[in-house]
């Protein structure tokens, strides 16, 4: 099982953010409904579906098989409803390299589903990049979405602050 218990928080917000303390580089991504100058991502659920949260950066726990005490890359969280599983990595950088870096933990993190959970199948999988600090995606981002769904096995990637739920 991919999933556990503990890393998972059940919401149905019509509108909350999600939050990566950098301040504490080893607590999970959480999501809030105050505070929203400091959501990294925006999520609006229009119709307050009932939501589970999973941090899994921080919180779920894969190491590598060639390098048994080092972690996998895995990216901040996930969003799932009856239908899709929404992989989530937050960003706060502007520097050079943060976009193929988080594609890339999404890819890495969908495999990791998809080798460990029976379910992963079922449902729609998306991954999702959003920086703060580059809250729109542009077209210059036209070629890591192609290149995400080309590695992911054909699954959409989105790059912006804002989800639609």
């Amino acid at each position: 099982m991919f999933f556990c218990n503990g890393c998972r928080t059940q919401i149905n917000w019509n509108r909350f953010g999600i939050i990566d303390d950098n301040s504490n580089q080893s607590a999970p991504a959480f999501p809030t409904n105050t505070d929203s100058h400091k959501w990294i991502a925006d999520v609006n659920n229009k119709n307050s579906k009932e939501l589970e949260f999973y941090a899994i950066d921080n919180c779920i726990r894969f190491y590598k098989s060639d390098e048994p005490k080092n972690l996998e890359s895995t990216c901040d969280c996930a969003l799932i409803d009856a239908n899709t599983v929404v992989f989530i990595e937050l960003k706060e950088r502007t520097s050079k390299g943060w976009l193929a870096k988080a594609s890339s933990q999404l890819i890495n993190t969908i495999a990791l589903y998809k080798q460990n959970d029976s379910s992963a199948n079922a449902k729609e999988i998306i991954g999702h990049i959003c920086n703060s600090l580059r809250p729109q995606a542009n077209r210059s981002n036209m070629g890591e979405m192609a290149k995400f769904y080309k590695n992911s096995g054909g699954h959409k990637l989105f790059i912006q602050k804002r989800i639609d739920i």
